[in-house]
C-alpha cells in the first residue's frame, strides 16, 4: 500500500468557503453611502415637493391618517435610498470582487448547510440581543427614570392600525425585505471586508457591528443592534456570503414585526 494514500482527506463540505478577492478601497467604502445620501436628498426633495413630507416643526395634520400616510411615504423614501446604497454596493463589487457580484453575495454552501446556517444564526441572535436589549432598558431606567423610550417609526405606524393595506404592505416589505439586504450587502459585504484589509477580521467584524448599530436613530437599541451585527459579521466571516447574514437579519426584523403585530410589545 502507497503510504502516501493513506492519510485521509479533509471532505469539501467541512471546509470554509474561500474569500471573493476584495481589494476594496476607501473609495469604494464612500461610494455606496453616497449613493444612498443622494438618492434620500432627492427623494426627499420630491416629497416635499409634493407635500408629502414630515415637518417637524409643523403641527400634525388634523385627520391622523393623514399623518400616517406621511410618515409612511418617509419610510418608503428611506427605503428607496436603500435599494440607491444597494445600486452602489453591486456596482463596486462588480469592479472589484474576483467572482463578480453573484459570487460576492450568494452561498458557496450546499442549502442544507445554507438552511442550518440561516436558522442557527437567527437562533443565537434572538438569544443574544434581546438579553442585550432588556439590559439595556434596565440600565436606562436605572440612571434615567424619565427617559422616554421610543419606538422605531415602523412599529409605531402599525400599531396605529390606521394604515390602509397598500401602506402596511409597504412597511412590512421595507422592514423584511429592502432593509436587511440593503444593509447586510453594505455593512457586511463592503464595510467588513474592506476593515478586513486594513485590520484584523476581529476588529472588522466589531467595528462593523458598531457602525451599524450607530446608523440607527433609537439610542436604547444600539446595544442590541450591536450585539445583533456581531452575530452578523461572524456568519459573514464564516460563510463568505452576504445571503447568510441577509436572511438572518431578515428573520430577526420579521419575528420583531410579527410581536407588533400580534401585541406582544
Amino acid at each position: 500500500m502507497n503510504p502516501q494514500n493513506t492519510t485521509p482527506s479533509v471532505p469539501a463540505a467541512a471546509t470554509r468557503p474561500e474569500a471573493p478577492a476584495l481589494n476594496l478601497r476607501a473609495e469604494d467604502v464612500i461610494l455606496p453611502a453616497l449613493f444612498y445620501i443622494a438618492a434620500a436628498v432627492l427623494v426627499s426633495a420630491v416629497l416635499r415637493r409634493l407635500g408629502l413630507h414630515v415637518d417637524p416643526d409643523a403641527a400634525p395634520p388634523p385627520d391622523p391618517r393623514d399623518d400616517a400616510l406621511r410618515q409612511t411615504w418617509t419610510v418608503a423614501a428611506g427605503n428607496l435610498a436603500q435599494v440607491a446604497g444597494l445600486a452602489g454596493c453591486l456596482l463596486v463589487v462588480s469592479r472589484r470582487a474576483a467572482a463578480g457580484a453573484a459570487g460576492w453575495f450568494l452561498a458557496k454552501l450546499s442549502p442544507k448547510r445554507a438552511a442550518a446556517f440561516i436558522f442557527g444564526g437567527f437562533t443565537v441572535a434572538m438569544l443574544a440581543s434581546y438579553p442585550a436589549y432588556w439590559a439595556t432598558q434596565i440600565l436606562i431606567h436605572l440612571a434615567q427614570p424619565d427617559y422616554k423610550v421610543e419606538s422605531h417609526r415602523v412599529v409605531e405606524l402599525l400599531r396605529g392600525g390606521i394604515l390602509p393595506p397598500v401602506a402596511v404592505l409597504t412597511l412590512w416589505l421595507g422592514a423584511v425585505i429592502v432593509a436587511p439586504l440593503c444593509e447586510e450587502a453594505f455593512f457586511r459585504g463592503i464595510v467588513q471586508p474592506a476593515l478586513a484589509n486594513w485590520t484584523s477580521r476581529g476588529v472588522a467584524i466589531a467595528a462593523s457591528a458598531v457602525i451599524f448599530g450607530a446608523a440607527h436613530p433609537q439610542l436604547h437599541a444600539i446595544p442590541p443592534l450591536i450585539v445583533l451585527g456581531v452575530v452578523l459579521g461572524l456568519l459573514y466571516e464564516r460563510t463568505r456570503s452576504v445571503l447568510i447574514p441577509a436572511a438572518v437579519h431578515a428573520l430577526f426584523n420579521l419575528a420583531t414585526m410579527l410581536t407588533v403585530a400580534l401585541g406582544w410589545t
